[in-house]
């Protein structure tokens, strides 16, 4: 009796542990395969149809590493400035150029002779654009103002001014504009130190501000207008940037691709940029034209013509 139960057991287990020989397989349904939703679509801004048309585009500056605004519309204006390839070469340091709407039609240097490294700023009042330019000549880095309606331009550090580290090319990054047609921008100390200096464009002079600190690591983050927003309902933003009325939201998925979001309608679609990989957006007063610099081109759109 004992080897009975025993021989019981023992098929008992070898049937809850696998395969019992001479026995057929069991059969194991399939569950559903689990699909992970892409991350760039949200259900609450489904994706549409484009929207928008391509007023022009341009030939940029191209960089291995960020060197600030590269573009920068002109306040309550349809001016667009960016930085353009110089004539003897297409990376690091290039020439400034200006381009007007509706039309955006190339136009010449307005500086030909001077290289932009980039970091444009525009003052508040539209009137004076600021930027990093290279000195070739020394090898060290300055902060220029243009105008372009008088077409005068200042180097706010002419010769040895622009020297304020040792052994160093004394980069520089434009900070922000004030009020009073005041500037502030950063300028290297050493290996790890940055200095803070105040222009005053109405009286011409440039002061040091506040003491040195470690090296401004984040110096050459693009501008963008941001805003609060729920996470959870909004699809997964790269460099989310808000159009001047917090309408439209363009960003970049993390396929690269450019996309235009608009909030009051509920629906986003996809910039045609060629498949070039974007990397900078900027909107015009106006709130529907749109600049989208990619490593290749820069276009200019109407986000709302369709």
């Amino acid at each position: 009796m004992k080897n009975v139960i025993a021989f019981f057991c023992l098929v008992l287990f070898t049937t809850a542990c696998g395969l019992v020989p001479g026995l057929p397989a069991p059969v194991v349904e399939a569950g559903p395969t689990l699909t992970p939703l892409p991350t760039s679509t949200s259900r609450e801004f489904p994706t549409v149809a484009d929207r928008s048309c391509l007023l022009a585009n341009a030939e940029p500056l191209r960089v291995e590493q960020p060197q600030g605004d590269l573009m920068a519309w002109r306040p309550d204006s349809e001016e667009l400035a960016f930085v353009a390839p110089g004539a003897s070469s297409n990376w690091f340091a290039g020439t400034l150029k200006l381009v007007s709407g509706p039309d955006f039609q190339n136009t010449p240097s307005p500086l030909p002779n001077i290289r932009v490294f980039g970091d444009l700023a525009w003052s508040p009042d539209g009137t004076l654009l600021a930027f990093v330019a290279w000195r070739a000549s020394d090898g060290l880095y300055t902060v220029m103002t243009y105008s372009p309606d008088g077409g005068e331009m200042h180097d706010w550090f002419p010769a040895e001014s622009a020297r304020t580290e040792p052994g160093g090319s004394s980069s520089k990054a434009v900070l922000s504009w004030l009020a009073g047609r005041r500037l502030r921008v950063l300028s290297a100390c050493g290996p790890d130190c940055d200095q803070t200096y105040e222009i005053n464009v109405n009286e011409g002079v440039v002061n040091p501000f506040g003491e040195a600190t470690r090296l401004v690591r984040d110096r050459f983050d693009l501008r963008r207008h941001e805003v609060m927003f729920d996470e959870s309902t909004y699809p997964y933003m790269i460099q989310p940037n808000w159009s001047p009325d917090n309408s439209k939201v363009a960003y970049f998925d993390e396929d690269d691709r450019a996309m235009v979001l608009l909030v009051s309608e509920k629906q986003q679609y996809i910039l045609d940029t060629a498949l070039d990989t974007p990397r900078e957006t900027k909107w015009a007063y106006d709130n529907r034209t749109l600049a989208v610099r990619t490593d290749d081109r820069i276009y200019i759109f109407d986000t709302l013509c369709k």
